[in-house]
Formats: C-alpha cells, sequence, structure tokens
C-alpha cells in the first residue's frame, strides 16, 4: 500500500504471485511526524464553493450519487464507501476528532459488486458539516420547487394557447 503525497487517497499495489510484498522502510521519528501529519489532513474538508454544492444536489437529485444517508438504520457506512476500512490508525482518529458531515460516491465510480443490497465504492468524497447543511437546505429548495411546478403543471395547461 503506497500513500500519494499529493492527496489523501490511498492506492494499493498488486504483487505478483509468490512475491512478497514490499515492506515499508522504517521512519526516523521526523518522517514519521509528518507522515502522521499528513494521514491528519484526511479530515481537513475543503470548502465547497456554491457551484459545487449546486452541481452535488442536482447530482443527487439526478440519481448519479449515493450518500450516507440512502442507507438505513444501523448499516453502517464501511459496508459501502470500503476505502473507510483501509484508513490507518492516525486518518481514523482524525476523522473521529473531526467527523465528516456527509460521505458520498458517484454511482459511475460503483464496483460490479454490492453488500446487503447496497452498492460498493473503493473511493469516495467527505464534506464537512457545514457543507452538508448547505447541500441538504438546497435540495430540500430544489424538492420543493420541483413540487411546486408539478403541481402547478396541471393549472398552467388549461390556459388558452398552450399544447393544442
Amino acid at each position: 500500500m503506497t500513500k500519494d503525497k499529493n492527496a489523501s487517497s490511498i492506492m494499493f499495489t498488486k504483487t505478483k504471485e509468490g512475491e512478497s510484498p514490499e515492506e515499508e522502510p522504517k521512519l526516523t521519528p521526523e518522517e514519521q511526524a509528518a507522515k502522521d501529519e499528513q494521514d491528519r489532513k484526511i479530515a481537513d474538508y475543503r470548502k465547497m464553493s456554491k457551484e459545487d454544492i449546486n452541481k452535488l444536489v442536482m447530482d443527487i437529485i439526478e440519481n448519479r450519487v449515493f450518500t450516507d444517508r440512502h442507507l438505513g438504520p444501523g448499516a453502517d457506512p464501511m459496508m459501502c464507501f470500503m476505502g473507510l476500512v483501509f484508513l490507518n490508525d492516525v486518518q481514523r482518529e482524525a476523522i473521529r476528532d473531526n467527523p465528516p458531515g456527509m460521505v458520498y460516491a458517484y454511482y459511475s465510480e460503483q464496483a460490479p459488486n454490492s453488500c446487503n443490497g447496497y452498492p460498493i465504492f473503493f473511493g469516495f468524497c467527505m464534506i464537512s458539516k457545514d457543507d452538508t447543511v448547505a447541500v441538504w437546505k438546497k435540495y430540500d429548495m430544489m424538492k420543493k420547487a420541483m413540487s411546486d411546478i408539478m403541481e402547478d403543471e396541471d393549472d398552467s395547461t388549461k390556459q388558452e394557447g398552450l399544447f393544442k
């Protein structure tokens, strides 16, 4: 397992049959501290722009995104977002100290199998609690607007000159 130095994603490398995986070299205390600091950044959630929030809301409405909110009661997000299983102790602690508001992934990145009827993803995104509130507030506004349009549709089609 190797860690990309520029991102909080984790990449895995395959070993050839009969070959033992490379052991990670022993780190000096300074190197270990730097690695731990980098691992803690997994819980430094980037502030979403309005455009990013709007895109995510539309993608949720258009059923392109699976979120941890789609899980039923008692379902563990780790069964869908497999990358959570592979976090190291420092990353887990960072997420415990600053939990995400929401975990999500795009269906286009879904693995070919499922677990208890839920999709499985090896990659995922996490957003802050503040951004999560903004996403679901905008989502509720969009759903209400769409509902209002659908209710008003009957009245608007009765107007003279429309849909003759």
